[in-house]
């Protein structure tokens, strides 16, 4: 009982703050865009800002939805040009105050989430104390204050895909239906967060590949042969996989089509896959849109995703770049983590590299 309750003080801390830093801040660039795309995807319009999918949006415009609020006309522009503008017009013409802070308040819900299963995992793997310092750590980093309740899809990625890990982690220790699963719900949500969020499938299969050569294993499964393994994780990462796009397509209402009332994209899915930069992945997409193996808004976003690398540029350190590069974010990392998180992670380094660190997961046996 005392653990739930330190637990609950915890979130209770955190979401007070998210509360009173949303009251203190102005709406950031990219929310207008989402939640108004996000309202929209309510009306079965999933054009408006496809570079992103809907989970996150849809979640955080549920408050909006009682409101009787003035909707920009759409106009016949440029999918990004659209939403922008017409996001800038959706807030700022009606209680901005308001409709930003339900919003954020609705978002913020995946970043508490965050905390619970990082305690959860922490906890079950290295036991209370480590849970609680985990979700220390969380609650008084830097960044998730920041960006904790913003309507963007960075916490909600985050969330889900540590909650597939874990998921995945626990049906190793105990194989069962029901595990695999909670897998798939969770790889399923990270899918319908962000289009990055397709880097779980081989976070999930390396982990996998981990466990087939493992020496030793806590669960049931460590007296099968190497073979009978691979054949076990193998037809679960393939149930993960469909599962997980099952969930995907009903995000998008298990329709294809991005826009209804005979709207179309602008631009079409012609052009917006001929900027591309790779001819091999706009092949790939060109065929995934052919036999609409996923939506349509879903492919189009991930086309963005693949050319917006080249198209935007990067500030770091007083210079500029004409693209993105690969060591802005671990730099970032290091800037905006927190002092007390840095020390704890070269620990870490220092004790698995010196062989102090006998186990190669849990401290103590999962219960």
């Amino acid at each position: 009982m005392s653990v739930v309750a330190g637990v609950a003080g915890f979130i209770l801390l955190f979401a007070i703050h998210l509360s009173l830093i949303s009251r203190a801040n102005t709406v950031t660039w990219d929310e207008p865009d989402h939640i108004y795309s996000g309202y929209m995807s309510w009306h079965g319009d999933f054009g408006l800002n496809p570079e992103h999918p809907p989970l996150v949006k849809f979640v955080a415009t549920v408050p909006l939805l009682p409101m009787r609020l003035n909707v920009p006309e759409l106009q016949d522009r440029p999918y990004r040009l659209q939403a922008v503008l017409g996001g800038r017009d959706f807030i700022f013409h009606n209680d901005a105050d308001k409709m930003v802070f339900r919003a954020q308040m609705a978002a913020s819900i995946f970043t508490l989430l965050l905390l619970v299963i990082a305690f959860l995992a922490a906890r079950e793997m290295f036991g209370t104390s480590a849970g609680f310092l985990a979700l220390g750590l969380l609650v008084f980093d830097p960044t998730l204050l920041a960006h904790g309740a913003l309507v963007t899809t960075d916490a909600a990625q985050s969330c889900f895909l540590l909650a597939s890990i874990y998921a995945f982690y626990r049906y190793v220790q105990l194989p069962s239906a029901g595990r695999a699963g909670i897998t798939a719900l969770a790889a399923g949500l990270a899918l319908a967060s962000k289009h990055s969020a397709v880097l779980v499938f081989p976070m999930l299969l390396i982990l996998a590949g981990i466990e087939i050569f493992r020496r030793q294993s806590a669960d049931s499964g460590s007296q099968l042969s190497a073979g009978k393994r691979s054949a076990r994780y193998a037809t679960a990462l393939v149930i993960i996989g469909l599962m997980s796009v099952a969930i995907l397509w009903a995000a998008y209402g298990f329709r294809y089509v991005a826009r209804g009332n005979g709207l179309q994209l602008n631009p079409s899915m012609e052009a917006q896959l001929a900027k591309v930069p790779s001819p091999t992945q706009a092949k790939v997409l060109h065929e995934f849109a052919r036999f609409h193996l996923l939506p349509e808004s879903y492919i189009y976003g991930f086309a963005h995703v693949l050319f917006s690398a080249d198209d935007f540029n990067s500030y770091l350190f007083g210079k500029s770049y004409p693209h993105a590069v690969w060591f802005y974010f671990p730099v970032a990392m290091l800037v905006k983590s927190s002092l007390t998180f840095m020390i704890l992670l070269a620990i870490g380094v220092w004790v698995i590299a010196s062989g102090r660190l006998q186990k190669r997961r849990e401290v103590q046996p999962a219960t």
